[in-house]
């Protein structure tokens, strides 16, 4: 009995050993504390018509085959491939697919010992934006999936870039960094066509036509329109410290200084003056074809007719705006980290709705989609016209402005 009892005693032992020395780092155990036994081991990145799918086993040896599955909505999930892939392969390129529709990927993966192991769903909506964020703190240029759920690429890292415009015509972009003093001319990848030596640049413009290319040197206090070489076809060397600007066509062009003034000009001539602000900082066109414009030292919006002349002013106040876009509708949202969030504006300058989105600087609209994206220190977020979170992910150092164009190619 005793003996029997001893060995009982043992095998109590040995399992209760096994138990506490079993390696948990296999993604697919149950038991694992991070992956609970469904791992994100599939990645699915958004492009224009296209989804690239690739897989990390993370060391998992063990792996026969790889059968995706993809679901829409609430609808099951179906067989990606009429066969299981190779793991080895780690990717495979789903092209039947429809811009801006959201999937859900995943991947089955058969063990050679027999029995499948799912991993974690994956979304990805693709689309035709190509999506560049500039970063005011070293961080350089980043590329980000028509989605923003994924980050592409980075360029210019260690580069302070203060604004970015995306120029439709040539299928570009173009940004300032002030520290350097430079312009910049990037094409749809990322890669720099042109340099351009602008000392103290703080904000840059594209002309609809794409003709002209319009800078403002903060520290130098002048306003430049350039031609596509780089030289200055005019030039205002009484612009003041200017902190944004807006080419609406027909050789109009608003500029708005934190000296506390806006400036209207027609065909190189000024045609207007407003100097009753108080630091305005950005301004924007309206889908109804009004300017508003924000003066964050009065925490307030003004809104102007193509003429110059005020139609209406918030009120609203707000703590500590940096900037402002359509909503699409005639109204605007501003970006406001002091209030922690988005505050939407109607088409007569009344406060509608509020969204928490704590550390935002920067909103864009982008009119083909109809949706919001932001940057700031929540990183960068796509939104929908109301406001409602859609996605987004973490993106240091200090993202402030996101661009876009639209590719043609994949439609």
């Amino acid at each position: 009995m005793k003996l029997r009892l001893l060995a009982l005693l043992g095998l109590a032992s040995l399992i209760s050993l096994g138990c506490v020395e079993r390696d948990r780092t296999n993604p697919f155990d149950p038991e694992n504390p991070d992956t609970k036994g469904i791992p994100r081991v599939l990645d699915a990145r958004a492009a224009n018509g296209e989804v690239d799918l690739r897989w990390d086993l993370q060391g998992i040896r063990d792996v026969a085959a790889v059968w995706l599955y993809r679901r829409v909505g609430d609808n099951p999930a179906t067989l990606l491939t009429p066969r299981p892939l190779d793991p080895s392969s780690l990717g495979y390129l789903d092209r039947a697919v429809a811009n801006e529709t959201t999937y859900a990927y995943r991947a089955d993966f058969e063990i050679e010992s027999g029995g499948m192991r799912p991993s974690a769903e994956d979304l990805a909506t693709p689309g035709d934006a190509i999506v560049w964020v500039a970063d005011t703190d070293g961080g350089g240029l980043s590329r980000m999936s028509p989605d923003g759920r994924d980050l592409l690429d980075r360029e210019e890292e260690g580069l302070w870039f203060l604004d970015i415009a995306a120029d439709s015509s040539a299928g570009s972009f173009w940004s300032v960094d002030y520290l350097e003093g430079s312009l910049f001319e990037h094409a749809p990848d990322g890669t720099r066509r042109n340099r351009f030596r602008v000392v103290g640049a703080r904000a840059v413009e594209v002309d609809p036509d794409g003709r002209s290319i319009w800078v403002a040197s903060f520290s130098r206090g002048i306003l430049e329109r350039l031609n596509r070489d780089g030289s200055v076809a005019w030039a205002d060397s009484t612009a003041e410290r200017v902190e944004d600007i807006l080419a609406i066509g027909s050789g109009r062009v608003w500029t708005v200084s934190s000296a506390g003034e806006a400036r209207l000009y027609q065909t190189d001539r000024l045609l207007a003056r407003i100097t009753d602000f108080v630091r305005p900082v950005a301004i924007a066109l309206t889908e109804d074809a009004r300017i508003v414009i924000l003066d964050v030292g009065s925490g307030r919006l003004r809104r102007f007719d193509f003429a110059g002349f005020q139609m209406g002013r918030t009120d609203s106040v707000l703590v500590a705006a940096t900037d402002l876009a359509s909503d699409g509708a005639g109204g605007v949202w501003v970006a406001d980290a002091g209030r922690g969030g988005i505050v939407r504006f109607d088409s007569r300058l009344v406060e509608s709705r509020f969204v928490a989105a704590p550390g935002v600087r920067g909103v864009t609209w982008d009119g083909r989609s109809g949706r919001l994206w932001l940057a700031g220190e929540m990183g960068v977020e796509q939104r929908d016209r109301e406001g409602g979170f859609i996605s987004g992910r973490s993106l240091g150092p200090r993202p402030f402005q996101v661009a876009l164009l639209h590719d043609a190619e994949g439609d």
